[in-house]
C-alpha cells in the first residue's frame, strides 16, 4: 500500500510539473553582467536582463538580482511581451568585500501581467565565466593568443581549438582556469606553427563538473606581420565619442557579453553617447584580421 502510495504521488508530482510548464508564463530568456574594476577597492557592476512570454500576450516575472546576500534589486516584477524586452540596472559601485562571487538571478514567472496569479516555472542563473577579450597576434613565426575574464566559478579550464576554415577544427592546447575568481585573470597560449593564409581560433571553457561553453572565433592571417596593430581608438576610458585611426573594412562595438550594440559611426568616429557605462569591445575587420580592443565607459 504504502509503495502504491509513493507511485501516485510521484504521478501527481510529475503531472503538476507538466501542467505548470504548458501554462503561458513569462519567463528570463537571456542575463548579461559587466563587472569594472575601478582600481580602488571596488567594482561597478551593470546588469541586462532580457524577458519573454511562453505563448504570447503580457505576462511577468519576479526577479531579484543578488551576490554573497546583497540585494542589487529585490522583488522586482517585469512584464513581458511576445518578443524579447531588456531591463537595464545599475550601475552599482560595491566594495570588492560586499561582492566577492558571481552575482546571480533568481525568478520566477507568472501568468499575469502583474507578477500574481500561477507561478508556472523559475530557475537561478549564475554566469560561471564572464569572457572579457579574445585576441590572436601574429609575432614573427608564431600566433600568440590572449584572453581575460572578469569572474569565474568552478573552472577548470580552457581547450584551445584552431581550424583553417572554420568547418575541422583540432584541439591545439590546454591552459589551466582558476577555478573560483573574482578579480581579472588574464591568459595567454602561443601557437607555434600556424598554417600560411588565415588561422581561425576558438576555446572551449570547461567547468570542473564537465559543463562547458564556446567562445567567438577570432583569426589572423600568417602572411601578414600584425606585430603592430593597425587600428587604435581614442580616449579610453571613453564618454560620449570614439576616435578611430586606421584603416579598415568594417567595424562594430560588442557589449561584454559579445553582442553587438546599436550606435552610429560616421567619419571615423563612434557616437557612444546611448551606452551605459562598463566594458565594451571595438572589433575592427582589417586586411590582416580581426583587432578587438577592450573600452570602458
Amino acid at each position: 500500500m504504502m509503495k502504491n502510495l509513493k507511485i501516485l504521488s510521484l504521478l501527481i508530482l510529475v503531472f503538476t510539473f507538466f501542467n505548470a510548464s504548458a501554462q503561458n508564463c513569462g519567463y528570463v530568456d537571456d542575463f548579461r553582467k559587466t563587472v569594472v574594476d575601478n582600481g580602488d577597492s571596488t567594482s561597478t557592476y551593470n546588469f541586462e536582463i532580457d524577458v519573454k512570454t511562453t505563448s504570447g500576450g503580457s505576462k511577468s516575472v519576479r526577479m531579484r538580482i543578488d551576490c554573497n546576500s546583497y540585494l542589487f534589486e529585490s522583488n522586482e516584477c517585469l512584464k513581458t511581451g511576445t518578443s524579447v524586452i531588456t531591463y537595464y540596472y545599475g550601475p552599482y559601485t560595491l566594495a570588492h568585500s560586499v561582492c566577492n562571487v558571481s552575482p546571480s538571478i533568481i525568478w520566477t514567472g507568472h501568468t499575469n501581467d502583474k507578477c500574481g496569479g500561477a507561478t508556472c516555472i523559475g530557475e537561478t542563473i549564475t554566469l560561471p565565466v564572464t569572457m572579457v577579450d579574445f585576441n590572436a597576434v601574429r609575432t614573427g613565426q608564431k600566433v600568440v593568443l590572449d584572453w581575460s575574464t572578469a569572474s569565474e566559478i568552478n573552472n577548470k579550464g580552457f581547450e584551445v581549438y584552431h581550424s583553417t576554415d572554420e568547418i575541422v577544427w583540432n584541439k591545439i592546447g590546454w591552459v589551466d582556469g582558476n577555478g573560483d575568481s573574482y578579480n581579472l585573470n588574464t591568459y595567454t597560449f602561443v601557437h607555434e606553427n600556424p598554417t600560411e593564409g588565415q588561422n581561425f581560433y576558438q576555446l572551449k571553457q570547461i567547468d570542473f563538473d564537465g559543463q562547458f561553453d564556446f567562445t567567438s572565433i577570432t583569426y589572423v592571417r600568417s602572411i601578414h606581420d600584425s606585430k603592430d596593430k593597425k587600428i587604435s581608438v581614442f580616449p579610453n576610458p571613453f564618454d560620449n565619442k570614439i576616435s578611430i585611426s586606421g584603416e579598415f573594412e568594417s567595424i562594430k562595438v560588442l557589449s561584454l557579453s559579445g553582442k553587438e550594440v546599436q550606435v552610429t559611426i560616421a567619419n571615423k568616429t563612434i557616437d557612444t553617447s546611448n551606452l551605459l557605462p562598463g566594458i565594451y569591445f571595438i572589433e575592427a575587420t582589417t586586411e590582416s584580421g580581426v583587432e578587438t580592443i577592450r573600452v570602458i565607459k
